[in-house]
């Protein structure tokens, strides 16, 4: 179950962000993370809430996906997503190509690659994975990291139970 904390939610996507949010989620495995009761928690910290929201992070950094797990048994304890609310956001019409905003960042975008932490994926770095959903960068008016390309699906697959 993961925690919006809505206090932090940029204007310019407050009123679509838990739709835009669960999509995102259900992007990856339909059904299994849903929303709870909004949360208070102005920071990323392994506190038994799966937090969401925004706060100030470097200018480069888009998002950043924080996951406490047990060394003992590898189980998954925790985790917690921070967008940056030093960038732009927006949320885009559904569209394969980038939009007329390219000083914005598409939140399905931004969110679908963030939660493929949540499931276990790392960041792809390599331009031959450019396209793919775990690459580790994106640019503004991009969209097409809201769906799951080939290698994301089979990196997913291997980490099913």
């Amino acid at each position: 179950m993961w925690r919006l904390n809505r206090s932090t939610v940029p204007s310019s996507v407050a009123g679509n962000v838990d739709s835009v949010l669960n999509e995102s989620f259900n992007t990856w495995y339909g059904g299994i993370f849903s929303q709870g009761s909004d949360t208070t928690a102005r920071r990323a910290r392994f506190d038994n809430v799966n937090a969401i929201l925004w706060k100030r992070l470097g200018r480069s950094t888009l998002g950043v996906t924080f996951v406490w797990f047990s060394r003992l048994s590898g189980e998954v304890l925790e985790v917690d997503t921070v967008f940056n609310k030093r960038v732009p956001w927006a949320i885009f019409p559904d569209s394969p190509e980038c939009q007329s905003s390219p000083e914005a960042y598409d939140l399905q975008n931004v969110a679908t690659h963030e939660f493929g932490h949540w499931v276990g994926l790392d960041d792809l770095l390599d331009s031959s994975d450019k396209d793919l959903t775990m690459y580790g960068f994106s640019a503004g008016g991009e969209v097409k990291k809201r769906t799951l390309g080939r290698g994301d699906i089979n990196g997913k697959n291997d980490l099913a139970p």
